[in-house]
């Protein structure tokens, strides 16, 4: 049986293809996660921890594998999660996990791939993402698609846009 909640949707622009993630991909989910720089943020060196995570998010959306120019470099994901406040609503994460592909505007276009779909498809009217309140690289990438601050809670900030 599956571990990831598979659809059928695969969005790109141009050099940017956002493709369904899979069990297929596990091997790359822990690689990343298991780097040091992402251990700090928020990732995990424990498998049945990453396969949680991915199980969980996965059943509650979409879960993309991010690829720029026939590369795999990261996931994202768009589901319901906890948005603070005790409340629910639509989430997105993202992980470029291929050092050498950070800076280059790759996260920064597949959150606005994620956003778009989203609102287009009249999924969500409002999107959030919780961050760290350290990790200042993601809050500046949320911010430069449009996101503003709306609450923090223990030290996550959420961040969040509306159609």
């Amino acid at each position: 049986m599956a571990i990831i909640t598979t659809h059928n949707v695969t969005l790109n622009d141009g050099d940017l293809v956002l493709r369904p993630l899979d069990d297929g991909h596990f091997p790359l989910l822990y690689r990343w996660n298991a780097h040091p720089v992402i251990l700090e943020i928020d990732g995990s060196d424990d498998p049945e921890e990453v396969r949680e995570i991915y199980a969980k998010c996965s059943a509650a959306g979409y879960a993309f594998l991010i690829e720029f120019q026939g590369v795999a470099v990261g996931e994202c994901l768009l589901a319901k999660r906890t948005i603070g406040n005790g409340e629910t609503g639509w989430g997105i994460d993202i992980l470029i996990g291929e050092v050498e592909y950070w800076g280059r505007g790759i996260g920064t276009n597949a959150i606005k791939i994620l956003v778009n779909f989203a609102f287009d498809k009249g999924i969500a009217k409002e999107i959030y993402a919780a961050i760290s309140e350290d990790n200042l690289a993601s809050q500046k990438t949320f911010e430069k698609v449009g996101f503003v601050f709306a609450h923090e809670e223990n030290s996550i900030l959420y961040f969040k846009i509306s159609s």
